[in-house]
């Protein structure tokens, strides 16, 4: 069993098709670090409002930044690594992993990526590799993670292979008045490894067929409501993107309430 506190010692530069993820350059990363501190899209789910006032960057404030940052590649309670595009060699963006809990043999995962690194599939792809490698170098079970419910982009959390596991209802405040909190998790055996055994799901119908965009007939999203909310979660209507792994293998599913007279979503792909 590793060392209490030792789980992160190593600082890992993992490589993807689109980001690379590297541990920290102080000296290189500071003009990203303060991106990162005054952008206003991460502000607002961190403090609480969604105007939140970006601080002004002074002597002060750099002074702060490069003490908590000069000593994050000897820290071994997390694992910090900056994220870059590798079209450009620039870095965009930061992703962690700390919460070590040693009798769980798991941790937390966060992730901030500023202007130059969003809505360009870099978010799902360094999850990705950093909880893949958490899984399969680190031999952890179980990466967690919270959410504002209230952030449209939880849904890069469900692209990357997490699923939502609860809500905590009205944990969070937010400009005045309390909002839900998402649970978010993935096992090892997401990822293949030591899968148990368990059911044997009826194969929903329609679900593996290659027809993307075709429109579910009602009794075929009767099946598959039912299969979702036994088998993924039960809070059916507050999501619109899924990642499955059945016996079947892999599939996604992308539900859209676009012709609300439907009575049902119907729009579904599979990968």
């Amino acid at each position: 069993m590793t060392e209490p506190r030792a789980i992160f010692a190593d600082k890992p530069t993992l490589v993807g098709e689109k980001v690379l993820l590297r541990p920290v350059r102080l000296r290189e990363d500071l003009p990203l670090l303060r991106v990162l501190l005054q952008d206003e899209e991460i502000l607002r789910w961190t403090s609480g409002s969604w105007t939140p006032v970006v601080p002004e960057w002074d002597e002060a404030l750099e002074r702060r930044t490069v003490d908590r940052y000069r000593t994050r590649n000897d820290r071994t309670d997390c694992l910090d690594l900056i994220v870059v595009d590798r079209s450009t060699g620039r870095g965009v963006g930061e992703i962690v992993l700390d919460g070590w809990d040693e009798p769980g043999n798991s941790c937390t995962l966060r992730i901030a990526l500023g202007p130059d690194g969003r809505d360009r599939g870099l978010g799902p792809e360094a999850i990705r590799l950093l909880t893949d490698h958490a899984f399969r170098v680190l031999g952890l079970h179980r990466v967690s993670l919270s959410v504002h419910s209230l952030n449209s982009r939880c849904r890069v959390f469900q692209k990357a292979g997490f699923r939502v596991e609860g809500v905590r209802r009205r944990a969070l405040p937010f400009n005045g008045r309390w909002v839900d909190r998402i649970e978010m998790a993935a096992l090892a055996e997401d990822w293949g490894h030591e899968l148990p055994p368990g059911p044997d799901p009826e194969r929903p119908a329609g679900v593996l067929e290659d027809d993307p965009g075709r429109r579910l007939t009602d009794a075929e999203w009767t099946r598959l409501r039912d299969y979702l909310r036994r088998y993924v979660v039960h809070e059916l209507d507050q999501w619109d993107c899924w990642r499955i792994d059945t016996a079947y293998g892999p599939i996604a599913i992308t539900l859209s309430n676009a012709v609300p007279e439907d009575g049902h979503p119907g729009v579904w792909r599979a990968i």
